[in-house]
């Protein structure tokens, strides 16, 4: 059985920095955190402790515990430390209240309420260690009564068996899985997945040609992508397909509470609808500091409380925002800057595509060119230059791939994002 979890340096660094007093983990788990000297409850045997200097506590201490906690919580108190991704460095920790917790719960729902959607069955295969699958999602959804099915990890027949025994109607996971179901549509059609209605994704934008391909794999959900971050609490805005068009690849309009702006990159001023920039929100759900880092907090929400995302996007008329790439990835072709996550939303519509990513590589005449790391379905004899020439038709000429690269794996987070840095570490020794 196999389980999302952290790389081993990753979690001795999140250990240090956040100094807990106690770790609960699962069996299978253990071997990743006896080193760290730290009291250990192994869920799979609450009769004993894997550590002898964790007691176990009688259900008399519990109460009075809880108790005693209960009495001295505020709601602006620290609730949670997640740790932000850390794709482009070392995760930060981003420490959220009760408060923000709460009111990401209650945004998430709102929709859900608003349209007396009654009971349902939320399957989650994202890792419960990210802000997608603890808050956006479980609490979210447990607030409400609704039953949670956790899956170890994605892998698609388990989770297609799950959606059939459980009667799943909604799936809320990451482009990837959302890929996966679309490139083998042949699997999915050996299971009764007819209970499912609704199909969100978040954690990367999620390009409009992938919606239209997913709606056809399941013709009676609903497709739709929302936008969010650990520092948010999880959620900015989600799409309601019932309202406006369908598919549009926006992320829909922001959720109950938040407020945002479009600022130029260069002169710091608020843009009008359709004009690229990085968006800044505010809301009540924002993240309190990260953790132990005053400067990189001061950085992240200035004295007006807005948050700079570092995300790049736009507003239609509508009011729908549009999430294109994160600035720090974007490439700078002979001044021209294009976005990776444009390029790989076309890459992955080719049929024997079946994963992708883009990367930025040093160019003598041209400063930074775009590259493509391809994943290929099995058997498939797919070709750099045919590649190439598939962007190319799409695209404008500064925006076509220069270099094809194909390799077996696309490094990605628990979370479905592109781990980009070390993408570029491994085809660098290729």
């Amino acid at each position: 059985m196999k389980f999302y979890t952290v790389n081993q340096a990753e979690l001795a660094h999140q250990v240090n920095d956040s100094k807990p007093k106690l770790i609960i983990t699962v069996d299978q788990l253990v071997h990743k955190v006896n080193a760290f000297n730290i009291p250990i409850i192994d869920l799979n045997c609450l009769d004993q402790t894997v550590n002898k200097s964790v007691q176990k506590l009688g259900e008399n201490d519990y109460l009075q515990t809880v108790k005693k906690l209960g009495e001295n919580v505020n709601i602006d108190d620290m609730a949670a430390i997640l740790y932000s991704s850390g794709t482009t460095g070392l995760s930060k920790g981003v420490v959220l209240t009760h408060k923000s917790i709460i009111t990401t719960s209650l945004m998430m729902t709102a929709d859900q309420e608003t349209y007396d959607e009654g009971k349902c069955v939320f399957l989650c295969v994202v890792p419960l260690f990210h802000i997608m699958g603890l808050v956006s999602f479980t609490y979210s959804q447990l607030q409400l009564g609704n039953a949670m099915v956790v899956m170890n990890r994605f892998e698609l027949e388990e989770t297609l068996e799950a959606m059939e025994r459980f009667k799943v109607t909604h799936l809320y996971t990451a482009p990837p899985v959302v890929m996966a179901m679309v490139k083998r549509k042949e699997v999915v059609g050996r299971f009764d997945v007819s209970e499912l209605r609704e199909i969100a994704s978040g954690a990367a934008p999620l390009g409009k040609d992938v919606m239209d391909e997913c709606s056809k794999v399941f013709p009676q959900a609903m497709i739709l992508q929302g936008y969010g971050m650990t520092e948010t609490g999880g959620i900015i805005s989600l799409e309601d397909p019932r309202v406006g068009s369908r598919h549009s690849g926006s992320s829909g309009t922001l959720c109950p509470g938040m407020e945002s702006q479009i600022i130029h990159t260069e002169t710091l001023k608020p843009l009008p609808p359709k004009l690229l920039g990085e968006i800044w929100v505010r809301g009540p759900n924002l993240m309190q500091e990260y953790l132990h880092n005053k400067e990189a907090t001061e950085q992240a929400i200035d004295k007006q409380g807005w948050l700079h995302t570092g995300d790049l996007g736009y507003f239609d008329d509508e009011g729908r925002i549009y999430v294109v790439d994160r600035l720090k990835e974007l490439i700078k072709y002979k001044g021209y800057q294009l976005a990776p996550a444009e390029l790989e939303g076309l890459l992955v519509t080719h049929p024997e595509i079946m994963d992708a990513a883009v990367i930025l590589y040093a160019d003598d005449e041209a400063g930074e060119i775009p590259k493509a790391c391809v994943v290929r379905k099995p058997g498939s004899k797919l070709t750099g230059e045919e590649v190439q020439n598939f962007i190319a038709k799409q695209v404008a000429p500064f925006k076509r791939i220069r270099k094809v690269e194909f390799i077996d794996i696309i490094p990605r987070a628990a979370s479905g994002k592109i781990l980009r840095r070390e993408l570029r570490q491994r085809v660098s020794k290729l």
